[in-house]
């Protein structure tokens, strides 16, 4: 037993000595490189995917963490996952190589879910480089596919890109239909963060039509969910969402605030696509302030953001906006140009939204440098398109300017035509500053066609909107000074945010080091003490065997004792019958022959005789 204890007792010693020599060593050593871990994949990736994953260089949180969770993914349906996720997140070119993998990959093991996600993640992809019809088939037939495998989550996922697709092409109305099919059978899987896309989707499409309240409505809907959640992209598409809204009704105040929210968001998680459109809005709210100089500073920040990134719809985004603060600046070449290099993408792309707004900012600058002809030609189209796609805002304010351009030619019938029109359009969508403008207008032409009560009650009009709008004069004496000490209170907020973030991230990446100094420390532990227990177990039959072999042996040994004590015994037996044979024969021989007496007697007796 001493024996066996003076074997283990140096497992013993390194059970103990060796992972806490190790975990001392990993504390002291400050920061520590990740092992590679060993992949159970049986596929293999192409060339391609292989260099994107195994790429060094950092891209924004989203993608990175993806990468390694593939590299890190336990089986190959986890990492095919996990790869059109990322095809998702990693737009532009890395998405159609990552999505185009996935597919095969996905046929190839027959894993049919990943297949019909890969064919999804293509149609974003087309859709992110405007080729709508490629969008549409792919989408399409990832739909029938989804619907046909009964696979809701991917069926809503499809249902939601096209609805996008069909959207950005003015189809509202369609576009609505499809983002209520996905909101439906979300909510029937109980899937919160899908439900929360296509509410805010459906919000979306209601801003684009000037119904400032039904999209408020949807978009504070959709913020609530992803609250629950926790899904921070989804927070921060809501904030802005439902600021943009505050913008379009003026509630600047309010407007700012949740782009402020949403630009904190956006830089935490490192979306430059979010922090593009909030700083694009941002620049709009100090346009439309007075504040040019302070808006054209964000626009220009928006779209160096949206070049990075490759985004050509925020990119157009951007530059509209930059035209229309030349325009309002007086600086109409400028203007122009910008707004025609928003022409241009907003073709390539087809957007109409954005069309409308170009061909009503180059109308308005015709209009300014008194060429009416050209004015009405850019405003007519503006008219068109704003009608076809349903925009109730934008065509309130191009019917508002043809109706103006109209009145300054003492046209008086055409101009009290449009500027109704742009009346009962401004009503539909609800917009104060549009109600106001074309009030305005509207009093001008009553008053001048003699319709006193109408442009009494156009004044009245006109008067409670500018008051519920803000003062004009009071805002230029005030307005600046309040949005800068605003600001200066964001940024100061926003530091010491990042700072808390920053501190935050420290302390969680200490953390998560110190968790994976322990648990490679157990690791270690659990292996030494395997390894021990296997060499106790070892020990114990090799000593076990070695026993039986001795008790054998024993046994073996105490036969032939019992054997030859037997044998012996039968000698002595055998000894005695022979030694008894013996006396037996030598007392019958006794008793047979004379005894030397009786012949000494009989001797001495014929001598007797003989001498006499």
């Amino acid at each position: 037993m001493l024996r066996k204890l003076n074997f283990i007792r140096p497992f013993i010693v390194l059970f103990f000595i060796i992972p806490g020599a190790i975990f001392l060593f990993s504390c002291g050593s400050g920061k520590k490189e990740e092992q590679k871990k060993l992949s159970n994949l049986s596929i293999k990736w192409g060339r391609l995917t292989d260099s994107l994953l195994h790429d060094t260089v950092k891209v924004n949180k989203g993608v990175d963490s993806l990468k390694k969770q593939i590299l890190e993914a336990p089986d190959d349906t986890t990492a095919l996952t996990f790869l059109n996720l990322l095809a998702q997140e990693w737009k532009n070119n890395p998405n159609l190589i990552l999505a185009q993998e996935a597919y095969e990959k996905s046929k190839l093991i027959k894993y049919k879910s990943g297949e019909i996600d890969a064919i999804s993640r293509l149609g974003y992809y087309y859709y992110w480089v405007d080729n709508y019809n490629a969008a549409d088939s792919a989408l399409r037939l990832a739909l029938n596919l989804a619907t046909k495998y009964n696979l809701k989550k991917l069926q809503v996922q499809s249902l939601i890109a096209l609805g996008k697709v069909i959207r950005i092409q003015g189809n509202y109305t369609q576009a609505l239909i499809y983002f209520r099919q996905g909101m439906n059978i979300a909510a029937k899987t109980g899937d919160k963060n899908q439900s929360a896309i296509c509410l805010n989707s459906i919000g979306e499409v209601y801003r684009l039509e000037g119904d400032n309240f039904e999209a408020l409505y949807y978009f504070q809907q959709s913020l609530a969910i992803s609250q629950q959640t926790g899904d921070k992209n989804r927070i921060a598409s809501a904030l802005s969402s439902i600021g943009d809204v505050y913008r379009l009704q003026d509630d600047y105040s309010k407007a700012l605030d949740y782009f402020q929210q949403t630009l904190t968001i956006s830089r935490q998680t490192e979306d430059k696509n979010m922090t593009a459109f909030c700083l694009n809005n941002m620049g709009e709210i100090y346009r439309i302030q007075g504040d040019l100089t302070k808006g054209l500073e964000y626009f220009q920040q928006s779209v160096a953001l949206a070049r990075e990134i490759g985004d050509k719809t925020r990119i157009s985004s951007c530059l509209s906006s930059i035209g229309d603060a030349y325009r309002s600046m007086g600086e109409l070449a400028k203007a122009l140009d910008y707004f025609e290099q928003t022409m241009t993408i907003a073709e390539e792309l087809g957007d109409k939204s954005k069309q409308a707004f170009c061909f009503n900012g180059m109308g308005q600058i015709y209009m300014v440098k008194k060429e009416n002809k050209k004015a009405l030609d850019y405003l007519f189209q503006s008219e068109k398109i704003s009608n076809e796609i349903e925009e109730k805002t934008l065509l309130a304010e191009c019917l508002h300017s043809i109706g103006d351009l109209y009145f300054g030619m003492n046209d008086m019938p055409k101009a009290r035509k449009y500027a109704e029109a742009s009346f009962a359009s401004a009503k539909e969508s609800n917009t104060p500053n549009t109600i106001e403008i074309t009030a305005e207008l509207l009093y001008r032409v009553y008053n001048k066609t003699n319709n006193y009560k109408g442009a009494l009650k156009m004044h009245n009009l006109y008067i409670e909107m500018r008051d519920s709008v803000g003062n004009r004069e009071s805002m230029k004496k005030f307005a600046s000074q309040e949005y800068k000490a605003k600001e200066e209170e964001l940024k100061t907020e926003q530091l010491k945010k990042d700072i808390i973030y920053k501190a935050e991230k420290i302390q969680k990446e200490a953390e998560l080091n110190q968790q994976k100094l322990v648990r490679n420390g157990f690791i270690i532990g659990a292996v030494l003490l395997c390894g021990l227990l296997f060499f106790i177990y070892r020990n114990l039959n090799q000593s076990k065997k070695a026993n039986r072999i001795i008790s054998e042996q024993k046994k073996q040994v105490e036969n032939q004792k019992a054997i030859t004590e037997e044998q012996k015994k039968l000698v002595e037996e055998k000894q005695k019958e022979i030694l008894d044979s013996i006396q037996y024969a030598k007392k019958i021989q006794q008793n047979l022959f004379p005894t030397e007496i009786y012949i000494e007697k009989t001797l001495r007796r014929l001598n007797k005789n003989l001498n006499a």
